[in-house]
C-alpha cells in the first residue's frame, strides 16, 4: 500500500488530504444531522398542544429554543405574542434559512473535494506520463515492458482521485437530500404553529370584542338618562 502511494509522487499529498477532510465532514455530519437532533419525533405535537403556554411564556419558549433545531426554528415564530401574519412568515423564512446554513455546514467543502479530487488525479496521471515518455527520449531504447510500467504507475493518482471522488459526491448528494426533507418537515410544523397561533390571537380578540360592547353600552346609559329627563 505504501508503496503504492509513493509511485503516485506529490500530488498523492494533497489527494490523502482530500481523503482524510472528506471521511471527517462525513463522519461529523452523519453524526449532527440526526432526527433525534434536528426533528425530534414528538416535538411538533407537544408545541402544538401546549401552545396557549408557550405564546406567554418567555422562558418556554427559551427552553423550546435549545431543544433541537426545530424547537429553535418554533420558538422564533412564538417569542413575541402579538404578530400579523406577514410577520411570522418573515420570522419563519428568516429563521429557515438560518437551519438551512445550520446543517449545510461544511457541505460545500465536500462538494469541493468531490470535485477536485479527479482533477488532481488526472493532472499527476500528465505528469506521470511527461516522465515516461521523457525518459523514453533519452533513453531512446526501452523496453516496452519498462515503458508499460511507467504508463501503470502514472494512473495511480486518475485511480486515487476517482476513488475518494466517488464516495464523496454519494454522501454528499445523500446529507443534501437529509437537509432538504428536515427543512421541508421543519416548514409544515411552523407553518401549522403559525396557524394555530393566529387562531388563538383571533379567538382572543373575539372574546375581547362582546366586552368592550357591553362596557359602551354601560357607558352610554347615563347619557341616554339624562336624555330621557331633559
Amino acid at each position: 500500500m505504501f508503496g503504492l502511494i509513493q509511485s503516485g509522487g506529490l500530488i498523492m499529498i494533497p489527494l490523502l488530504a482530500c481523503s482524510v477532510i472528506a471521511c471527517a465532514i462525513v463522519a461529523e455530519r452523519c453524526w449532527y444531522l440526526r432526527p433525534s437532533e434536528i426533528v425530534p419525533p414528538n416535538l411538533a405535537a407537544e408545541v402544538e398542544s401546549h401552545l396557549a403556554r408557550l405564546v406567554d411564556n418567555p422562558v418556554a419558549v427559551d427552553t423550546l429554543s435549545r431543544h433541537s433545531l426545530m424547537g429553535k426554528v418554533l420558538a422564533s415564530c412564538l417569542a413575541k405574542p402579538l404578530q400579523s401574519a406577514p410577520e411570522l412568515e418573515s420570522e419563519l423564512s428568516a429563521a429557515l434559512d438560518q437551519a438551512a446554513h445550520t446543517m449545510e455546514r461544511y457541505l460545500t467543502a465536500l462538494e469541493v473535494i468531490a470535485a477536485v479530487t479527479p482533477l488532481l488525479g488526472i493532472l499527476g496521471t500528465v505528469v506521470g506520463m511527461i516522465d515516461v515518455f521523457s525518459t523514453v527520449v533519452q533513453a531512446q531504447s526501452q523496453p516496452p515492458e519498462m515503458l508499460a510500467g511507467g504508463i501503470s504507475t502514472a494512473l495511480v493518482t486518475s485511480a486515487v482521485g476517482l476513488t475518494i471522488a466517488i464516495p464523496s459526491l454519494t454522501c454528499h448528494r445523500f446529507l443534501v437530500r437529509r437537509v432538504d426533507a428536515y427543512l421541508l418537515e421543519i416548514e409544515a410544523v411552523g407553518r401549522r404553529v403559525i396557524d394555530l397561533k393566529l387562531g388563538r390571537l383571533l379567538d382572543t380578540a373575539g372574546n375581547a370584542g362582546p366586552t368592550a360592547t357591553a362596557s359602551d353600552k354601560i357607558s352610554t346609559s347615563p347619557s341616554n338618562e339624562l336624555s330621557h329627563d331633559s
